[in-house]
């Protein structure tokens, strides 16, 4: 047991205590005799008993189960004294006590006034005890010990100096010294963790961690009961090197771990459970994990009422289904039927295999022991090695502009204040392990004082412009504050699972996470409440705000997320909506928005409706008009499944559907090919010629049939276009140019290029000379763009001529769509398309997809068509 039973405690220490007036030994051995496990019944044996061989052996055994305690090393060492003068093991027991001190926060009192008369003042200051440690074990360096003593000693001085580089970095040495004498040093380590449940001042907490991960290295499944203790620690690098711990015990003992977990259920609380259950969701599956999560399941009805409940069900849940028990899965989901939508949500997730637990964040299972102990990976705010300013590997891949998303964007919108500083006698802040006037105290006032130096030159200079904030963000703000408050770690952990998609970090865009927040805020509603952030902010600070904040923040809680599709725009002032999935239409205020979309775009956003008029509160993300009708489908398909309308379908799932869209995209782009007329795969291909009398081949290109010159003003290049003939017309598919003695020939595919180069050989062999051929596929020609930084070429100016060509060009291609057999109408015209309701949707859906793409060219200065034009021709209403 780590942490003691209090009242059991009590009852023993009165006991010594009541026997303070009589035989306290007696006492102590009473004790021993009827609670073996009393430690300082042991101590005060050891320290009492007039017998020095029963002292020795009842201060070893003190020692076994406080391992931790410094006094105990010098008593050890003063009664192995009177035994013999010159005892070598109390010699070595002195030094262990000397390190035992250096740990300290504190020397103890009865040491400081041993020390006192050898080093004055000082005595009391544990760096001390380190310098007088480290001289002691250079002295005994050059002995050659005797083999019992070392023997005797080992998992003692392991224990050492797991304690004396557990702050600032295990050495690998320590770490297989521990395993190759796991026998000896197990039960040792798991005294000196009992003894840090105790007393926290036993053990400084990182070691704490770096010993929890040893014990799952190294113990056997009995260690479970222990460490489950220590599962719902609220301490996170704790909390992390305990589910380590128990998930490496379950590699190396599965069928042990599973029959303790199984034990432990009759009087778990619920947290306790929810451990369980985390754990059984890191594993793999295995038969001996079953007889557990029926009895999870079996025992759920009894704590439904618990904020943790939900967890435990959607992590059993998961469970199940990843073993294939879909009936017993869909049983426990539906005994969440009462919970509130928010917390229901999760176990619908645990069915469909997204539910993250709050272990999943850690990635435990991928982590060795090396990466625990000597990386450090699970303890936060680790101070970088020299070199370590470097780019972790694979962060150098990242696109520019992208950020590495883990949380911690939210709390700097907050601000938060700097933690409290110590006092100067206090560990310092760095975690060094010593006395912070000792460490950073001077450089923390140094701080002080330039920032002071700072905000008065800013002060002096008038301050930088900074703009006001609007109402709405000055609100959205306080929400988020509040949400910072009511929305715990594991909560906020589940959220954003749910919306990205993927635990661990998660590289955000900044208007990506700008929408998380924007979700968060209006949609998430967490377990512990129920209630999303907006919904609860409301609640408590509603009655206090003035009459126009409150409406303010009731038009966010009542801002809709659904399908918008632009039906018409007012440029400079807003744009007409359709709510697809909704059927309501409303015009929207937001110049922005009226100069950025075009005429079809669908937009799946959430739109505001305040102060009389509809307005957008946020981002969104623009669904391309191709993909409408496989969106469409896969709304209507999940709808039914969830027996919710569409528009209700639609806000319930609004933390992925911006994950679908770009599924859609990224399939439909997968599939398409780049292809010229003759079917081959475009790539851009370059021949490069040593040219010997450029002014002879001028002249022959200008003889070769199919080779037309371009319109080179004075100075230019002379440039031709290679025109053959294919087919009964004449189709450009060559260029073919000629630049400071070199000669180069490009075309959009590898047999083009060398029939353009036959072409040129067989007419100027004698006048230049081949160098080589090089390809770039399109992904390669974009890659060399994008390293090489150039910006895009500025568009030429069109004159109206050319847009008069493009335009009638456009006009004629158009001029008998009506009835050509299209491939999106299943091989109907559209005209024949118009005689079903089905059809006549198809052929209206097609229009728009097309005029859509029309409109943006034309926002882009391009000429576009009227469809109206179209729809007059097949008798459909002008829009």
């Amino acid at each position: 047991m780590i942490f003691p039973n209090e009242a059991e405690e009590r009852r023993l220490a009165r006991i010594l205590d009541e026997a303070r007036t009589g035989d306290r030994v007696a006492a102590a051995r009473r004790i021993t005799q009827t609670d073996p496990d009393y430690a300082p019944a042991w101590m005060l044996l050891g320290a009492g008993s007039e017998d020095p061989v029963e002292g020795v052996a009842a201060l070893w055994k003190a020692l076994s189960m406080a391992p931790c305690r410094p006094t105990l090393y010098f008593a050890l060492g003063e009664r192995l004294t009177q035994i013999s003068e010159g005892d070598a093991m109390a010699k070595r027991l002195r030094v262990l006590s000397l390190w035992k001190v250096s740990f300290a926060d504190e020397v103890p009192e009865v040491v400081a006034e041993h020390f006192a008369k050898l080093c004055g003042k000082v005595a009391r200051e544990p760096e001390v005890y380190e310098v007088l440690a480290r001289a002691a074990d250079k002295e005994f360096a050059g002995e050659n010990e005797p083999r019992e003593i070392t023997a005797r000693l080992r998992p003692y001085r392991l224990l050492n100096e797991l304690q004396r580089d557990g702050i600032n970095g295990l050495e690998e040495e320590t770490l297989t010294a521990i395993r190759d004498h796991a026998e000896e040093c197990e039960p040792l380590l798991r005294a000196a963790l009992r003894e840090w449940g105790r007393n926290e001042d036993a053990l400084h907490d990182d070691t704490a961690c770096l010993l929890i991960a040893i014990l799952g290295e190294i113990s056997g499944a009995d260690a479970v009961d222990e460490l489950l203790e220590l599962s719902s620690c609220g301490d996170q690098g704790i909390f992390a090197h305990t589910h380590w711990a128990l998930c490496r015990l379950a590699e190396r003992h599965r069928a042990g771990v599973m029959e303790r977990y199984g034990a432990a259920l009759a009087t778990a609380s619920v947290k306790r459970r929810c451990a369980i259950a985390d754990q059984i969701h890191l594993l793999e599956p295995d038969p001996a994990d079953m007889p557990v999560l029926r009895a999870l399941a079996g025992g759920f009805d009894a704590i439904r009422q618990d904020e943790e409940a939900p967890f435990v069900a959607a992590c059993v849940v998961q469970c199940l289904v990843k073993r294939g028990e879909n009936a017993l899965a869909s049983e426990l989901a539906k005994r969440t039927k009462g919970f509130a939508g928010g917390t229901r949500e999760i176990v619908r997730m645990a069915l469909r295999g997204e539910f993250v637990s709050a272990l999943d964040e850690e990635d435990l299972t991928d982590l060795s022991i090396e990466d625990v102990c000597l990386a450090r990976i699970l303890l936060e705010d680790e101070p970088l090695d020299e070199g370590d300013e470097d780019l972790d590997e694979g962060d150098e891949d990242l696109d520019e502009g992208d950020e590495e998303f883990d949380g911690e964007e939210i709390d700097d919108i907050f601000e938060p204040a700097p933690p409290p500083r110590p006092g100067r006698n206090d560990l310092c802040w760095c975690g060094s392990g010593k006395k912070y006037k000792k460490c950073h105290l001077a450089a923390d006032e140094e701080s002080d004082r330039s920032a002071r130096e700072r905000e008065e030159d800013e002060e002096e200079d008038g301050g930088g412009y900074q703009p006001a904030p609007t109402a709405h963000n000055l609100m959205l703000m306080r929400v988020l504050e509040g949400a910072r408050e009511s929305v715990s770690m594991r909560e906020m952990e589940q959220a954003k699972k749910m919306y990205f998609g993927r635990k661990g970090k998660v590289e955000a865009e900044q208007f990506e996470i700008e929408s998380f927040v924007a979700w968060l805020l209006h949609d998430f509603r967490p377990s512990s409440t129920g209630r999303t952030p907006m919904e609860a902010y409301l609640e408590s600070h509603g009655a206090a705000l003035p009459p126009a904040e409150r409406a303010l923040l009731e038009s966010l809680r009542e801002a809709r997320f659904g399908l918008y599709e632009v039906e018409r725009i007012e440029p400079g002032s807003g744009v007409h909506l359709h709510d697809l999935f909704g059927g309501d239409r409303m015009f929207l205020h937001d110049v922005s928005t009226s100069n950025s979309v075009a005429r079809w775009d669908c937009l799946l956003t959430r739109i505001q409706f305040y102060e009389g008029r509809w307005i957008f509160p946020g981002n969104g993300t623009t669904l391309p008009r191709n993909l409408l009708e496989q969106f469409r489908a896969m709304v209507e398909e999940g709808s039914r499944e969830a027996k919710q309308m569409p528009a209700e379908f639609v806000r319930a799932n609004s933390h992925r559907l911006h994950r679908d869209v770009k599924e859609m995209y990224d399939r439909s782009m997968a599939n398409i090919r780049f292809v010229n007329r003759e079917g081959e795969d475009v790539t851009f291909g370059k021949a490069e010629y040593e040219i010997l009398d450029e002014s002879r081949l001028t002249a022959a290109l200008r003889a070769v049939e199919e080779l037309e010159e371009g319109d080179a003003k004075p100075g230019e290049n002379p440039w031709f276009t290679w025109i053959p003939q294919l087919g009964g017309e004449k189709r450009p598919m060559g260029h073919v140019e000629i630049d400071g003695g070199e000669l180069r020939l490009e075309a959009m595919s590898r047999t083009r290029l060398q029939t353009l180069r036959g072409l040129i050989e067989t007419h100027v062999r004698d006048l230049v000379r081949h160098r080589g051929d090089r390809y770039r596929t399109i992904e390669e020609a974009k890659e060399e763009l994008k390293q090489s930084g150039r910006a895009a070429e500025p568009k030429a100016v069109v004159s109206p001529e050319a847009r008069a060509a493009v335009a009638r060009f456009i006009g004629a291609h158009y001029a008998h769509w009506a009835d050509e057999h299209l491939p999106a109408l299943g091989g109907k015209t559209p005209r024949q398309s118009l005689r079903t309701k089905a059809g006549r949707q198809a052929v209206i859906d097609l229009l728009r997809m097309m005029e859509n793409g029309e409109q943006h060219k034309a926002r882009n200065g391009d000429p576009a068509y009227d469809f109206n034009i179209v729809r007059r021709d097949l008798g459909l209403e002008e829009e």
